[in-house]
């Protein structure tokens, strides 16, 4: 491994030799119980490490998959606040785009959000400077929360 081309990016990244040994086993049957009891142990330690007691879905696929599955189900048909400081940030409201009204909140590469901003586009339709009222109803208190972790 040690000759290999050292890879500096998100990935794909260099695979020790151990772990592509071992994936070169036969694959076991993702209706087994051999796969079942490992999907259920990964999940296990997941809500350990994620500190939960919620549904959490293991999904096999790329960060692009794992964005599409989030936003096709949780955000679709509403108004979805993106930050957009990089290309995953760039990918997500693409993706929010066509499910629901993205809006973009951007700063360059490397410097703060506009915590404001995200407030401002997180606020429900009704409360948005220049917007006629209509959608949900608002909640003043959610509003007066986001504000205080926008300004600090």
């Amino acid at each position: 491994m040690e000759k290999e081309l050292l890879l500096m990016l998100p990935g794909p990244v260099p695979i020790p030799e151990r772990v592509r040994f071992a994936m070169s086993r036969q694959a076991i049957n993702h209706r087994s119980a051999e796969f079942g009891a490992a999907y259920a142990d990964c999940v296990r330690v997941l809500k350990i490490t994620f500190g939960t007691t919620n549904d959490l879905f293991v999904i096999s696929g790329s960060g692009t998959a794992g964005m599409e599955a989030a936003i096709s189900n949780v955000g679709k048909d509403k108004e979805i606040a993106c930050i957009v400081n990089g290309k995953f940030g760039e990918r997500l409201f693409k993706i929010s785009q066509r499910y629901g009204k993205a809006h973009e909140i951007k700063s360059e590469w490397g410097t703060p959000i506009d915590l404001a901003a995200l407030a401002t586009a997180h606020r429900p339709t009704a409360r948005r400077p220049g917007r006629q009222t209509q959608g949900r109803p608002s909640s003043p208190s959610r509003t007066r929360r986001i504000r205080r972790r926008a300004t600090g």
